[in-house]
């Protein structure tokens, strides 16, 4: 996840956003999924779930097993828990296990449609102590629901929204960036402004689940860079004008070498400024800053590598599995700068983008370390003399020479 806001104010001597913003730990952030169960049918949903609103779902942890499982994330130093799904106000525990988290001191979010949420669920979502409320918005009124595969529910989204904010929560909005919806991506941002979000989400099309059946409704490059100079430029006017809308951009870490290309043509020492900035934070952070726990309970370097299982919480404590220093996966991918091939190898933004997304490179190759499919950069923008010769780095033996 890339802090598109943040790392603008540090560019203008602005405090990066502290709102709703986790503290650090040692250990990762969580995207636990609790359930299959949902209502909808999302032509991008990783797990290729929907339409189980109403089935009994026989392979979910149990009660018990989940508030076992927060006692272990914290003693694996964890910080912050996303709650995600299918849809996981489906669980009817979901409540049970938000205040157990809370009281253990994680930085809580819930991941959700939105479309379900009553009054009564909201004030039990404030009560509960949620610090960040995620709602879906893949386009504006009719081809959110196309996009959703179920009529109405952009309307009810909104609905959710209203009652999430009426009871004091902090509420933002995902967006996934593709063909079919492009054409909303300014409408999304009038909505944000219109409706006081303080948040934005703008990821990238990811290959897993129904994401990767419809490959073919991704960007291309063009697109691609058309889209994130127009995200740039309203995250630029919400600095300058002091917005408080924070705009965050994921699945494509691309996006900050893009930055620094764009910054480049303004102002090198900007961009020079910004440069180590974002090689401390690493880019893509799969195995190494975040974590996934699906439905069974087994647990997967990135919510959308479920292809990939380092173990699981029933059978191994996962601190034991966050920290299995023989794990050929995870200590690759804990790599800095990690071992790739193709274009990634040899990119000279490499230890700021870190290969981006791993899921794309696995859907389309079987290999966790082959090139991610979707940068948009060019070749020469990734050529390392490129690099070099703009940021001075001739004592960076690393980047003169590639992988």
């Amino acid at each position: 996840m890339f802090r598109l806001t943040n790392s603008l104010k540090m560019l203008s001597d602005i405090s990066p956003n502290g709102s709703g913003k986790p503290s650090m730990g040692k250990g990762p952030v969580v995207i636990w999924n609790l359930t299959k169960k949902c209502n909808l049918e999302c032509l991008h949903c990783y797990g290729s779930y929907g339409f189980s609103g109403n089935r009994d779902q026989t392979d979910e942890l149990s009660t018990e097993d989940a508030l076992k499982v927060l006692d272990d994330f914290k003693k694996a130093d964890c910080f912050s828990v996303i709650l995600s799904g299918g849809e996981p106000l489906y669980r009817k525990d979901i409540f049970q296990i938000a205040e157990k988290a809370k009281r253990l001191g994680f930085f809580l979010s819930l991941s959700t449609n939105g479309t379900t949420i009553t009054d009564h669920d909201a004030k039990k979502m404030a009560k509960a102590g949620f610090d960040y409320i995620g709602i879906s918005l893949d386009g504006i009124g009719a081809l959110h629901d196309k996009f959703r595969g179920v009529k109405g529910s952009f309307d009810r989204a909104v609905t959710g929204i209203n009652r999430c904010k009426k009871f004091g929560l902090r509420v933002g909005i995902r967006f996934t960036l593709t063909r079919i919806n492009i054409a909303d991506l300014p409408e999304i941002f009038k909505f944000v402004e219109d409706n006081e979000i303080t948040k934005l989400y703008l990821s990238h099309l990811v290959y897993s689940g129904r994401g990767g059946d419809n490959q073919l409704e991704d960007l291309t490059p063009k697109e691609t860079r058309e889209a994130m100079e127009f995200i740039l430029k309203k995250a630029k006017e919400y600095v300058d004008t002091n917005r408080q809308i924070d705009i965050v951009t994921g699945n494509n870490e691309a996006d900050a070498p893009f930055l620094l290309l764009k910054l480049m043509e303004e102002d090198k020492d900007k961009a020079r400024k910004l440069y180590p900035v974002l090689k401390r934070w690493g880019g893509n952070s799969a195995g190494r800053g975040i974590v996934n726990v699906d439905t069974k309970g087994d647990t997967h370097p990135d919510p959308l590598l479920s292809g990939i299982v380092l173990g699981n919480v029933l059978e191994k404590e996962f601190s034991k599995i966050w920290n299995d220093k023989s794990n050929e996966t995870l200590r690759r991918l804990r790599e800095k700068p990690r071992n790739l091939q193709g274009r990634c190898g040899t990119c000279g933004w490499l230890e700021v983008c870190n290969g981006a997304n791993r899921v794309r490179a696995y859907t389309k190759t079987g290999s966790l370390w082959e090139s991610d499919p979707a940068c948009y950069l060019t070749d020469d923008e990734i050529n390392n003399r490129t690099v070099n010769e703009i940021y001075n780095l001739d004592s960076k033996p690393h980047i003169l020479t590639g992988k």
